[in-house]
């Protein structure tokens, strides 16, 4: 794979970032909800786009992954299978630590490559939740990471 850029997400990229999440929600967690319709998930993008810190990475102008980041919280983190394994959700992991002094995240306790994940980036385990707090009630994982 060609190298790829990090940069800021602009409103010309909730078509790409669209195409993305709709190839990879549900397939990474079954437990999340369909976006069923692509004008449902352009809606979700959209407003995702409007109330996070959104970056994309891109590959020769193609956007391949996008990380949505709300204060110090990373909400979201999707990489195309096309991309997986190439090193852009590291990027976009280390790109999201630069000028945070923590950052936090939840996983499903089901996903072992998200769990992997992050602790290859320096997160640990500070909390195990049995998933009453959000839709899906699925269990859950509180990783933090901090600067040194």
């Amino acid at each position: 794979m060609p190298p790829f850029a990090i940069r800021s997400a602009i409103p010309a990229d909730v078509p790409p970032i669209t195409q993305v999440v709709l190839r990879v929600r549900g397939e990474a967690s079954p437990a999340l909800p369909r976006l069923r319709t692509v004008d449902e998930a352009t809606q979700w993008v959209e407003e995702t786009l409007a109330s996070h810190e959104v970056h994309v990475a891109e590959v020769e102008g193609a956007v391949v992954g996008f990380s949505a980041l709300k204060g110090s919280e990373v909400k979201h983190l999707y990489v195309h299978p096309c991309a997986r394994g190439r090193g852009v959700g590291s990027a976009l992991v280390e790109h999201a630590k630069q000028g945070h002094d923590r950052l936090d995240v939840h996983t499903f306790r089901r996903s072992e490559r998200a769990r992997e994940f992050c602790y290859r980036h320096g997160f640990r385990l500070v909390e195990l939740g049995d998933g009453s707090h959000h839709a899906t009630v699925e269990p859950d994982a509180r990783y933090f990471w901090t600067a040194r």
